[in-house]
């Protein structure tokens, strides 16, 4: 596939002169289902069938060319799937997260049959796409009870054999999840969880439907939702959806360990851990490269670590770190990992490599990183010039915005307790 890479501006003027829609990868470097995306899904040559009618885009939301598009695509999962039509920068699609190729490919070519209706002034916005539509811009900018009727309206006008149900169902439920209507979403949870259909989707529900029970009140209601929700899960990971990437299969297993923790099942959580690691393990093992077994290194580190197996974690992303030596996320992942198991000496070193590296918002977290690290080392002067540098950086997105970013705060107390202790 070839891709207008952190040029949404140019992907749009030339989607423009062609008549053709443009499709954005936002993504992130950090973000390992976007890596999982990039590697296993957006490579594949099927999807050269649409270049006659669409331009595909990638933007590195971190980036600060890319500023721009993420003020007006506001997003809050990583990576999210954009189908815009140029001319008005109106979006036809959004898809959030993880999706399979069938469902790539599904967005593309109804995101063709939406453009051809609004042209045609077809589109009926009471029809169950023109609904869908409006729930996911409503959830876009966050109006969750208003994106939660439009998700619902779009399923009862869809027949059952709608080919964007389950998309729908999913943001059903997310938007019930989000706005805090936790009797509503329990119910949707029992009514539809069965009929979930994707690669990832039916791991991500389960996720909302599970987290709603914590909304209710009654203890029984609560323990009889939970029940039903890690049911839903266990049988997604014993028995995964064929279209499902090593990578929603895992997700999948973390989501039904996390659960198992919450109720108190600690020996179900680790058992979750175990198998997990076996799956990302043999699929690291299988990869066709370097860059595409780094898709893994960050479930694999975390189940590494809740097994009490962090040295193994240490050596998989010290060996990663010699093998993609351009990448900040090895390093990163890696000094993260030794600063949490007090090897604050050995971290220094790989924290100093992020940040020769890093760049974005996501710097800023690295400098917040490399602060507790000279902290804990006794670095008094080394651990201010680190929020020093933290608070320059987002003073100057302040300044380029006009909006003063919601870390500002955080490391200007951080910066005021140091220099108060030094």
């Amino acid at each position: 596939m070839r891709f207008v890479e952190d040029d949404f501006a140019g992907a749009i003027a030339r989607a423009k002169r062609e008549g053709k829609l443009v499709f954005v990868d936002a993504w992130a470097p950090w973000c390992h289902t976007c890596l999982s995306m990039d590697n296993f899904v957006l490579n594949q040559p099927a999807l050269q069938r649409f270049e006659s009618r669409i331009v595909f885009a990638k933007v590195d939301t971190d980036r600060d060319e890319n500023a721009t598009f993420a003020a007006k695509y506001a997003m809050d999962v990583w990576p999210t799937l954009f189908v815009i039509e140029p001319n008005k920068g109106e979006l036809l699609a959004v898809w959030t997260g993880a999706a399979s190729l069938r469902e790539v490919e599904q967005l593309l070519d109804e995101s063709l049959v939406l453009r051809d209706l609004k042209m045609q002034n077809k589109l009926d916005p009471k029809a169950p796409e023109g609904l869908l539509l409006a729930a996911q811009r409503a959830a876009l900018a966050d109006r969750w009870a208003e994106a939660a009727a439009s998700y619902e309206k779009s399923v009862r006008a869809a027949p059952e054999n709608w080919t964007r149900r389950s998309e729908a169902l999913f943001g059903w439920i997310k938007s019930l999840h989000n706005a805090r209507r936790a009797r509503e979403c329990a119910e949707v949870g029992g009514k539809y969880g069965k009929e979930i259909r994707g690669a990832a989707l039916p791991g991500d529900f389960g996720r909302y439907w599970f987290s709603c029970a914590n909304g209710l009140p009654l203890p029984k209601q609560k323990s009889e939702v939970r029940r039903a929700a890690i049911a839903h899960l266990r049988a997604l990971v014993e028995t995964p959806r064929t279209e499902s990437s090593t990578d929603d299969v895992a997700d999948a297993w973390d989501i039904l360990a996390d659960a198992l923790k919450q109720i108190g099942d600690t020996e179900g959580f680790r058992k979750a851990h175990e198998r997990r690691l076996l799956l990302l393990e043999a699929a690291a093992k299988a990869a066709p490269s370097p860059a595409a077994a780094a898709t893994f290194d960050y479930a694999r580190a975390g189940s590494y670590a809740v097994l009490g197996r962090s040295s193994e974690a240490v050596a998989m992303l010290q060996a990663r770190v010699k093998e993609l030596p351009d990448s900040y996320e090895p390093s990163a992942r890696l000094a993260s990992l030794l600063q949490g198991m007090g090897r604050d000496a050995d971290a220094r070193p790989a924290i100093d490599r992020v940040l020769k590296l890093a760049y974005g918002p996501r710097r800023m977290r690295y400098l917040a990183l490399k602060a507790e690290i000279e902290h804990k080392l006794g670095n008094s002067a080394g651990r201010i010039a680190a929020l020093e540098e933290e608070v320059r950086a987002w003073q100057a997105i302040q300044k380029r915005t006009g909006v003063a970013p919601a870390g500002l705060g955080a490391a200007q107390k951080r910066l005021a307790a140091a220099k108060a202790a030094r």
